[in-house]
């Protein structure tokens, strides 16, 4: 049932426009001043508003201004009982979708109101579906000649009309949530919710509130009532990528829902129950994590239901040439470029390139190759300030001397390059912040 708040001061009034609407499908709220609305105000509650422009003490066309303010997308009637042609200019300037004047005529403002709620259901439902296929994807998207990661393909389509977790393990950039996107839409749960959290991007005081929800009032910032993702994946998938950097004190929680399919929101003594898929994934080592109490045994072990191993860029070096070609038509579009060769040359390049960024590095550099190539081939423009030639180096260190060595290079080059802003090396390595302060502590790099 479609939800109106409406604020008048007349008593009878309210009880007519109540009577009226409850009798035709409508469930009212009312107020009768702005302190009582906005209180009232829930947007996930709330399907329109009706204000009075005429209180008593205080004027309708602020409350209409405080609900363009604070819930731009609210739906608003205005009523009044001075019909002139300024006053509905005015209404519709301020955000008002239409008005009514006083005497109300009942059959009007219905007609009105059905209106309203009609194009705002439309638009929530064409919004929810161009969400829903922007993000589709399905595993033809993983573009692959790898033995390995066709038997990943074939696992995974083993289990797509299963409910059970899955852990998607694999370095920066290879690839893990298109796989897990390719799993949802690919399951029976396609046309429900894909919800992406990425655990390193949300500030530690956030991640729970974000994670579960929060109840009105239940912090000093928590204005109204938030669903949570958990909520908000309703019976779709849920994924929850870098799932290594999630704080210690939240994985209980994660744990609980995992195994008891049940949360509350901050501030609230009510269940919910959880009935999405979990898919993690993460490029940390956990089990590592786990020897090192970073990271709770439990929780590992109950992700780890499915464990799905995405190989780096490094070890399927023939599926190079074919995502080439395929970044090399998309740049070529969005750039209205005609489509250029790609010559041996430019492969072989990227081949003896060091990509620690896998896939979604390679893809920066194709994009970065059209932009700076003219004529009708793709040319290689490397970046000899930033990335050294590894190729013909003799190699004597053990592989973890080697990698460390690579990385204070790579590192030492990002933070060189940006003064020391860590956030913006986090932004041009396409990793996250908290990743760029640990390879500053673990390499002992100055950051000026």
């Amino acid at each position: 049932m479609s939800k109106l708040l409406l604020v008048d001061d007349d008593e009878t009034f309210l009880k007519i426009t109540v009577s009226f609407l409850n009798q035709n499908g409508w469930e009212v709220e009312t107020a009768e001043n702005a302190k009582d609305f906005f209180m009232k105000l829930d947007p996930e509650e709330i399907s329109s508003v009706l204000v009075d422009l005429q209180l008593r003490n205080e004027s309708g066309i602020d409350i209409i201004k405080g609900v363009r303010l604070q819930h731009p997308y609210i739906p608003i009637m205005m009523c009044t009982a001075h019909g002139t042609i300024e006053t509905a200019v005015h209404a519709m300037k301020l955000g008002a979708l239409d008005y009514i004047l006083k005497p109300i005529n009942y059959d009007e403002l219905l007609i009105k109101l059905n209106r309203i709620e009609g194009e705002r259901l439309r638009n929530s439902e064409l919004k929810e579906l161009q969400s829903r296929f922007k993000l589709r994807q399905t595993f033809d998207d993983l573009i692959t000649q790898n033995p390995e990661m066709k038997k990943i393909i074939t696992l995974c389509r083993s289990i797509l009309h299963t409910d059970t977790t899955i852990l998607i393990q694999g370095e920066t950039g290879t690839g893990k949530e298109i796989l897990a996107k390719a799993i949802h839409f690919e399951s029976e749960r396609r046309m429900k919710p894909f919800v992406v959290v990425n655990c390193a991007a949300i500030p530690e005081n956030l991640i729970e509130s974000e994670l579960f929800g929060h109840e009105k009032g239940a912090f000093t910032d928590a204005l109204c009532r938030k669903k949570g993702k958990f909520e908000a994946a309703a019976d779709g998938t849920l994924f929850l990528d870098e799932i290594g950097e999630l704080p210690l004190k939240l994985q209980k929680k994660i744990l609980r829902v995992l195994q008891e399919q049940e949360f509350e929101r901050i501030g609230s003594t009510r269940t919910l129950k959880s009935r999405c898929r979990i898919i993690a994934a993460t490029n940390r080592d956990l089990k590592n994590m786990v020897n090192a109490g970073r990271f709770r045994e439990d929780l590992y072990y109950r992700l780890k239901v499915f464990p799905v191993f995405v190989p780096p860029l490094k070890e399927r070096k023939e599926d190079i040439p074919l995502l080439i070609d395929f970044f090399m038509k998309k740049y070529c579009v969005k750039y209205n470029r005609n489509t250029l060769k790609v010559s041996s040359s430019f492969i072989t390049a990227v081949q003896n390139t060091d990509l620690p960024g896998n896939v979604r590095e390679l893809e920066h550099l194709v994009e970065k190759n059209i932009i700076l190539s003219s004529g009708t081939k793709l040319e290689f423009h490397s970046d000899s300030s930033f990335q050294p030639d590894y190729a013909h180096e003799e190699i004597e260190d053990s592989y973890k001397d080697f990698i460390r060595k690579k990385e204070r290079i790579y590192f030492s080059a990002i933070l060189k390059r940006f003064h020391g802003d860590t956030e913006k090396a986090a932004e041009f390595a396409k990793i996250s912040r908290k990743t760029v302060y640990d390879k500053i502590n673990n390499l002992d790099l100055k950051t000026q």
